[in-house]
């Protein structure tokens, strides 16, 4: 009798199974377990991708996958195969999304439960020949991934960001600060013993069409620029050698709540990526989330959450922004 455990690839896992006939089926994939982590993890909305292999004597009437939510009773995730004469190999790739069954059908797998894909076949009498499993544990937004893409920052919401003309204003952010601790002034980048410089990502200020630096009624817009393009556009650049570039990009996500880590891992700013975003003073849900790179490679998403000027007309503005970054 053929021994059946689940294949490994190059660092990846699955979960061994006993045989239940001659016939070998196995799955291959390359995620990984971090942190003693008894299954790989994976974040609502993530694409768990396999590849199964196998080799059935005899013809196959089955071959379907289901999946099991912690002790729930299996739903089936595929249709079942057309019958197929004669020895069948099985060499069959397929994405899994967390949280649907179907493109129509969802299932609900709550944070903290245990997922198993299942992937059974079945000969021309219908009885079962074997059955390989793979194991998911589901986890919160940026704690996903399947081992192999950066986890996330926590989400950080309501930073508020002033433009140049407001008094000792925090223009400038280090994202991986992740928390209201990444905001700076004019001044703290000026201190003798900052050291964070090359840390900072996301400037603001107010400026008309092109993002170049206005102030008064000159001041149609409002901008978010990469700290190295600052003194190109206008805007004082008290970071000097050390500012990096950062680059951006529009979305047409609508959240940040609902993206993955795989989401942002996924981020291409190989066209069409701008060094600085100009804006007017209202957003709405579906312009106002822009993808970004930083300069130490770090890949993000920013919202735009609202834009409060002191007075009607005034340059002096507070930008809120929401942030969410990798690790």
């Amino acid at each position: 009798m053929l021994g059946l455990v689940a294949s490994l690839t190059s660092c990846g896992v699955s979960d061994p199974i006993e045989p239940l006939a001659t016939p070998e089926l196995t799955i291959a994939s390359n995620y990984i377990r971090l942190d003693g982590a008894q299954h790989p993890r994976f974040e609502n909305r993530e694409r768990v991708k396999l590849r199964i292999l196998g080799k059935v004597p005899g013809g196959v009437s089955i071959f379907q996958i289901t999946k099991t939510v912690g002790s729930n009773a299996p739903v089936i995730v595929s249709p079942t195969s057309n019958v197929q004469a004669g020895t069948v190999d099985i060499d069959y790739t397929t994405e899994v999304e967390v949280g649907r069954v179907s493109a129509t059908s969802t299932i609900n797998e709550p944070v903290g439960s245990i997922t198993t894909l299942s992937f059974e076949t079945r000969n021309a009498q219908g009885t079962r020949l074997t059955i390989a499993q793979f194991k998911y544990e589901v986890v919160a937004q940026g704690q996903g991934g399947g081992g192999i893409v950066r986890n996330l920052q926590p989400l950080t919401t309501s930073l508020n960001l002033a433009t140049q003309t407001v008094t000792a204003g925090k223009a400038y952010y280090a994202s991986m600060a992740a928390g209201q601790n990444g905001l700076f002034t004019t001044d703290d980048i000026n201190y003798p013993t900052f050291s964070a410089k090359k840390y900072i990502d996301i400037t603001v200020g107010t400026s008309d069409v092109d993002g170049v630096a206005q102030t008064g009624t000159a001041a149609t817009r409002n901008v978010l620029i990469s700290p190295k393009e600052r003194a190109t556009k206008g805007f004082d650049n008290p970071l000097g050698a050390d500012a990096t570039e950062t680059t951006f990009k529009a979305t047409t996500f609508t959240a940040l709540t609902s993206l993955t880590s795989t989401d942002v891992h996924n981020i291409d700013h190989s066209t069409g990526a701008t060094k600085f975003v100009a804006f007017g003073n209202s957003v709405t849900a579906n312009t106002s989330i822009y993808s970004f790179v930083n300069g130490n490679g770090l890949k993000g998403f920013v919202r735009i959450v609202s834009i409060t000027p002191e007075a009607t007309g005034s340059d002096k503005r507070t930008i809120r922004l929401d942030v969410l970054v990798q690790r």
